[in-house]
């Protein structure tokens, strides 16, 4: 038995043994004045006669508290929230040997709530939970006027390289979350979809490394999950935001929030736009004798993007709350790519040519999610969600690419070739899935189900042009569908013993698959189908030394399924010596990882952890003859990971908070695909992020961020040198904080801009290039209506995994 199957049988026996174990308790309830549960309220457990704190505990959503392993002895509480008076209960007395039921709690709204006026609380910039690392960007100055695309880049352990692929503390594979659901598009289409997002429309960033056996197995890396915001006052209210931004174009947005909320409805609605143009500048050169391609490619893009949310919850009774949200986005983008290769004698240096390939392209992309859910919940600790989804996307690119070979001086045409493709694709997503939770023996179990169906439609026709004529080349062309079935069951239970909490699951997966390739040629058909079913099973452990340490040990093994474009062998040219396709042959990445960290106060928290994958992906460029190159995934041998992170949260002054990431990961990739293909990369990466904010008089602040990334491993193959960004901010708040405005420089040293290199199959390649990292951005947002603060229940659907697979052009 390998070490791999080892620490799963044992996380699966641990398991089993632990949820036979009891220990003793005090619980209770908590409310407003209308019976409704003030999650997140806090409870002090003080201990007589001195009132020293014995525990500390959070309601849950439906208002819930329980304090586990209580001694014999006379005890009182004390419970807070925001907005409310506080509350000391009377002395009572509890044995060891019976569960001490408290009376239901109720909070009496304080005085300025009464009235209606402000309730202010402001969240730390980074909150470091025991599950998960939540980055708070409302409360984020530089984050104005960008988009959830660029404030992703400065969350804490994420790296965004140049190929819009997303890593977590070192390691790829990341399963990206909107409100929960998970967004299935290719890198390049999930990088245009946050994008579209609005920073005003985002609350916060969860970062969860090591999911529990609840969450989808998808994501060896992990799971980033981006809150937008959800409005949580009584009565009518929302907000306008109007914002600038230049960079070497203008760019406009605006946003629009609506709410209504009482105590049986509540109705929310979101809308946001993104208008203006964007450059990206990517120079590619490379050895592939006897000739050198020196490549330079200038993109330019105009259009407008929309994002819109529309929900309603209602409360049937004191135990059932039904709901439904419909949301999506839709943009359209025209580009220009003026695109100039130098083709070079590799031995003499002498220029023989250029291909000059300035394209033309239209991009339009519809994505719709519809949800409905319903949420049981009683006093007794039961809790039961289930939701049902409906995802649909269709997206259109087509593209004009003319070849025309010239001399060197551009003043003779040797040679031409003109081309067109149209490439649609549509996918349809349909999800069920139910979680349940009760206490069992002072602890809690959980349970739950998912079934997933998606099914996509791609569509590539290629046409040469001779003058006026289109005509279809059909050995070029080709239509790929692609079904899927995830069926999933997991089991999981956290219980408390003194000051260990434990926390262990086991989840299972079955999947079934099949990829179709129609083509007009024959012998470019292909079918593949699979079936395969997994155990993925995950603890975790924490134990609280005292009030100011407490360390954690966690272990997860999760899976990577091929993104629906990966699978599919379509090739998309950057020009005609030049394209990407997928694989469909491509296997699923398995990963296993173990963390270990320690916590000092909540304020710094150390870890350290190492992972290794099996079959990683890797994009691995390749040639045929004529001088021609492709990118295409492949599956590597393995890729492991050793990393140690620091993360720290500290104010030390009343004016001044101060936020510091920073993390060293050893990132190892080995694979051999045949003679001088192999791979054996070994990198050090080194990454920091930090952020000053200074809280000045006359309702302004300050704020200083940056990040600096050493160079990492894109691909498992190609290596990228250091990029680094400073920002700065200034924040103004007016009549009451109803009007703020926000100023953003953002790169002011202009070090954003990437480069990387890669040797492989007798080719070596240099890449390089920039994007608008430099930019003034400007926003003012205006909050109306009632400012009443309620606490609500916090909610996020169950389409997971699917939406992050949609695939797009590379």
């Amino acid at each position: 038995m390998n070490l791999q199957n080892y620490i799963k049988t044992t996380a699966v026996c641990f398991f089993l043994s632990i949820v036979q174990l009891h220990a003793q308790s005090i619980k209770g309830k908590i409310t407003d004045n209308n019976n409704e549960p003030l999650t997140g309220s806090v409870l002090e457990l003080r201990q007589l006669p001195d009132s020293s704190l014995v525990k500390a505990a959070v309601a849950d959503a439906n208002g819930n508290y329980i304090f586990d392993h209580i001694k014999q002895g006379d005890y009182f509480l004390k419970a807070s929230f925001l907005g409310f008076e506080n509350y000391k209960s009377a002395a009572f007395h509890t044995t060891e040997t019976a569960v001490k039921e408290i009376p239901v709690i109720q909070l009496k709204a304080s005085s300025t709530t009464l009235k209606q006026a402000e309730i202010t609380g402001i969240k730390p910039l980074v909150e470091v939970k025991a599950d998960k690392t939540v980055f708070n960007v409302e409360n984020s100055i530089n984050s104005t006027g960008s988009t959830a695309y660029e404030v992703l880049k400065k969350a804490p352990g994420v790296v965004v390289d140049n190929n819009d692929n997303i890593m977590l503390k070192g390691r790829g594979g990341v399963l990206v979350q909107i409100d929960g659901r998970s967004i299935h598009m290719s890198e390049a289409e999930l990088a245009d979809y946050l994008k579209s997002i609005q920073s005003t429309d985002v609350e916060s960033i969860e970062l969860i490394s090591n999911p529990s056996s609840k969450y989808d197995a998808e994501g060896t890396a992990g799971i980033i999950n981006i809150k937008l915001k959800k409005n949580k006052n009584y009565g009518t209210n929302g907000s306008i935001t109007a914002g600038y931004a230049i960079g070497k174009y203008s760019k406009y947005n605006t946003a629009l929030s609506l709410n209504n909320r009482n105590r049986k409805f509540n109705f929310y609605s979101t809308y946001s736009n993104n208008i203006g143009k964007r450059y990206n500048v990517f120079n590619l050169y490379r050895e592939q004798q006897p000739y050198i391609y020196n490549q330079s490619s200038l993109t330019t893009n105009d259009g407008i993007s929309h994002n819109y949310k529309v929900g309603a919850d209602c409360n049937l009774n004191t135990k059932n709350t039904i709901g439904v949200i419909l949301g999506g986005s839709y943009s359209d983008y025209s580009g220009k790519k003026e695109n100039r290769n130098h083709i070079s004698n590799f031995f003499n240096g002498n220029e023989d040519s250029v291909l000059i390939s300035n394209q033309t392209v239209t991009s339009i992309n519809n994505n719709f999610n519809a949800n409905l859910n319903h949420h049981f919940a009683d006093t007794t600790g039961h809790d039961l969600t289930t939701d049902f989804d409906f995802g649909y996307y269709h997206g259109s690119r087509n593209s004009y690419l003319p070849n025309v070979y010239m001399t060197p001086d551009e003043q003779t045409p040797l040679s031409s070739a003109y081309y067109s493709s149209k490439a649609p694709v549509t996918i349809q997503i349909y999800s069920l899935k139910s979680d349940y939770s009760q206490k069992l023996w002072n602890g809690k179990l959980g349970l739950g189900y998912k079934v997933a169906m998606v099914h996509t439609d791609n569509t590539f026709n290629f046409f040469n042009i001779e003058g006026p004529v289109y005509t279809l080349d059909a050995t070029r062309s080709s239509r790929f569908k692609y079904l899927e079935n995830v069926n999933a069951i997991y089991l999981n239970y956290q219980h408390t013993y003194n000051k260990l909490d434990v926390q262990a699951g086991v989840r299972v997966e079955n999947t079934n698959s099949e990829g179709d390739l129609i083509a007009d040629t024959q012998n470019q058909n292909k079918n593949v189908k699979r079936s395969y079913t997994d155990v993925f099973p995950s603890i975790g452990l924490t134990y609280t030394v005292n009030k100011n340490h407490s360390l954690s040990l966690i272990y997860s093994s999760r899976i990577d399924r091929p993104n629906y474009r990966e699978l599919n062998p379509f090739e998309y040219k950057l020009d005609e010596l030049s394209y990407n396709k997928g694989n469909p042959f491509l296997n699923p990445q398995y990963s296993d990882k173990i963390e270990l960290s320690h916590s000092f106060k909540y304020m710094i928290t150390t870890s350290a952890a190492y992972s290794h994958t099996r079959d990683y992906f890797a994009q691995i460029t390749d040639t045929i003859p004529g001088g021609k190159s492709f990118l295409m995934p492949r599956n590597l041998a393995t890729e492991d990971v050793l990393s140690l992170d620091i993360t720290a949260s500290l104010q030390p002054m009343k004016w001044l908070s101060v936020y510091i990431n920073t993390g060293v990961y050893d990132q190892r990739y080995k694979a051999d695909f045949g003679e001088n293909k192999t791979i054996n990369t070994d990198f050090i990466v080194f990454n920091l992020y930090g952020q000053f904010t200074f809280k000045l008089p006359a309702s302004l602040s300050f704020e200083v961020s940056g990040w600096y990334n050493s160079g990492d491993v894109w691909g498992g193959a190609y290596k990228n040198s250091g990029q680094a960004s400073l920002d700065l901010g200034l924040q103004k708040r007016f009549l009451n904080d109803r009007i703020n405005v926000k100023l953003a420089y953002t790169d002011i040293l202009h070090t954003a801009p990437w480069k990387g290199y890669n040797t492989y199959a007798g080719i070596i390649t240099r890449a390089w290039g920039e994007w608008e990292s430099q930019q003034f951005r400007a926003s003012l947002t205006w909050r109306f209506g009632n400012k009443q603060m309620k606490s609500i229940k916090q909610r996020s659907t169950g389409s997971e995994q699917e939406q992050k697979r949609i695939g797009g052009d590379n």
